[in-house]
């Protein structure tokens, strides 16, 4: 309820709640109270997602001139699918490594996208089943 009111009071067997509030409140589409969809993916399926059915498309930490491209993209496409929805935002995430020095940050950065790596391709063999 919390979604579609403005206050809802609560009175149970082990506690009561009264003025709760919601903040942001979720989006309303078709009478219905969603979530904001947080989404990323750079496929071409991913960019047909992203343009016509989410809220964010969020990036990774990858060159600013290839993120400037997919927005312009994106933001086509959102208008070639007729997109029914606010317009798309955009976000980036960023993983930080914060060590002791330079060097064990870089160690434990190359690590982790190595592993990413090995899963992406665990990933693709499985679905090629």
């Amino acid at each position: 309820r919390l979604w579609t009111k403005e206050e809802v009071p609560y009175a149970g067997e082990h506690f009561s709640v009264t003025g709760s509030r919601l903040g942001p409140r979720p989006v309303t589409r078709a009478g219905r109270a969603h979530p904001r969809i947080y989404f990323g993916g750079a496929s071409e399926a991913a960019e047909r997602v992203a343009a016509t059915e989410v809220d964010v498309q969020l990036f990774w930490g990858e060159p600013l001139d290839g993120i400037a491209e997919r927005i312009d993209r994106l933001k086509r496409l959102s208008a070639e699918l007729g997109r029914e929805h606010a317009p798309l935002e955009f976000g980036l995430r960023i993983t930080t490594f914060v060590r002791d020095t330079t060097e064990e940050a870089w160690a434990d950065a190359e690590a982790k996208v190595a592993e990413l790596a090995a899963r992406s391709q665990e990933a693709e063999a499985w679905s090629a089943r």
